[in-house]
């Protein structure tokens, strides 16, 4: 690249940490430029003034369907590919702060999961499950030779304990 990407990459993260932004943000910026360059070059853009929107957009399409290093058979997930896409946007602001007012706008390009994967599902109990839990934590504490006192006190906590979920 015409500019320097390792002088670029700490004026970019001297910017962030003026900026008051964290230490996880910024080392989640750091190591998502650096991708970022690479794809740069290999797309043979070597001046950050050259850089358009359709660049940023050809590159969260790339990102998106990128394979995933550790588990081959996945792809990315989405909580890594929006922190990724939220380090671009930053660039994007540190560019235009730097003085490079052709870059384009932060695209604020984010992928949201189905409201109902995003839901846990939660099964609830039978009273039959609840009463078998009580027995068999009675039938463990008996083995372990407690008196009927503690037996009775630890049953009635198991039981409140069912009744406040």
């Amino acid at each position: 690249m015409k500019q320097d990407k390792e002088k670029i990459t700490a004026y970019f993260l001297q910017w962030l940490d003026t900026g008051g932004y964290s230490t996880v943000l910024m080392r989640y910026c750091r190591l998502s430029v650096k991708p970022f360059f690479k794809w740069l070059e290999s797309k043979q853009i070597k001046d950050l003034n050259f850089l358009t929107d359709k660049h940023i957009a050809d590159y969260h399409a790339f990102f998106k369907n990128r394979p995933n290093r550790i588990y081959k058979e996945q792809g990315l997930g989405v909580a890594h590919l929006n922190k990724t896409f939220i380090a671009i946007d930053k660039f994007l602001e540190f560019l235009h702060y730097y003085g490079i007012k052709t870059a384009p706008a932060p695209a604020n390009y984010r992928i949201l999961k189905p409201k109902k994967e995003r839901t846990p599902q939660i099964e609830m109990l039978m009273n039959t499950s609840y009463k078998a839990i009580a027995t068999e934590y009675a039938v463990w504490l008996d083995t372990l030779g407690y008196s009927k006192d503690v037996l009775r006190s630890c049953n009635y906590a198991v039981y409140y304990f069912f009744e406040w979920l």
